[in-house]
C-alpha cells in the first residue's frame, strides 16, 4: 500500500491537530464540558438574571441544561427573565420614542438606566424649550436664544450630541452626553442671568 503526498499531509495535519488542540488549547476546568467532572451549577436568582443581557441569559440556560440533564428553563427562571426583559424593552422604547431593536440587547438594569436618562433628557429639553416659546422669558433672558454667545452655542451643541447618543445604543455614552447637556444648560442660564 502506498500513501501519496496529499493523503500523508492530511494524516499529519489530523494527528497534529488532535494533539495540538488537546495540549495547547485544553478545555478549561471551569467549563461544563471539562474532563475533570461536572461542577455544581449555581442557580441564579431573578435579580441576578435582570443584570444579564438576553444573550447571557440564553448562554446560562444552555450551560445549565448541558450540565444538569433534566433541568428546564422554567425551573431556571430564564423564560420569565426573558419575558420581563422583552416587556421592559417595549415599555422603554415607547416611552423614549426609539426603536425597540436599539434596546433589545440591553439587560434590565441597563434598560432602567436608559429610561432614567431619557426622562432626564426630556426634562432638560423642556426646560430649554421654555426659553424659546415663552414670550416673557424671551424678553427677560434673550441670551438663551442668542447662538452667537459661546455658552448658548455650546449648550445647543451638547443638546444635539445628547439627541444623537439617544439613538446610538450605548447607555453609558448617552448618560455622559445628557450630563454634558445639563452642565452646558446650567452654564448658559448662569451666563444669561437666570436666577
Amino acid at each position: 500500500m502506498s500513501i501519496d503526498a496529499p493523503d500523508l499531509v492530511f494524516w499529519i495535519a489530523t494527528v497534529a491537530g488532535f494533539f495540538g488542540g488537546k495540549y495547547f488549547y485544553p478545555v478549561p476546568r471551569s467549563s461544563v464540558a471539562s474532563p475533570y467532572g461536572v461542577r455544581d451549577f449555581a442557580k441564579k436568582s431573578p435579580a441576578e438574571l435582570d443584570f444579564m443581557t438576553p444573550a447571557q441569559i440564553r448562554a446560562y440556560q444552555f450551560n445549565a441544561e448541558f450540565a444538569q440533564k433534566g433541568v428546564t428553563p422554567l425551573a431556571l427562571g430564564t423564560e420569565e427573565a426573558l419575558g420581563r426583559q422583552r416587556e421592559a424593552v417595549r415599555t422603554e422604547s415607547q416611552a423614549a420614542g426609539v426603536d425597540a431593536v436599539l434596546l433589545a440587547d440591553f439587560s434590565m438594569a441597563e434598560l432602567k438606566e436608559y429610561g432614567r436618562t431619557a426622562d432626564r433628557h426630556d426634562l432638560l429639553k423642556r426646560r430649554w424649550l421654555t426659553y424659546e416659546v415663552d414670550p416673557q422669558l424671551q424678553f427677560d433672558f434673550p441670551a438663551m436664544s442668542d447662538t452667537s454667545l459661546p455658552t448658548t452655542s455650546a449648550m445647543l451643541r451638547a443638546m444635539r450630541a445628547a439627541d444623537l447618543e439617544r439613538t446610538a445604543g450605548a447607555p453609558g455614552e448617552y448618560k455622559l452626553a445628557v450630563d454634558r447637556f445639563s452642565q452646558a444648560l446650567a452654564a448658559a442660564e448662569a451666563a444669561a442671568g437666570v436666577p
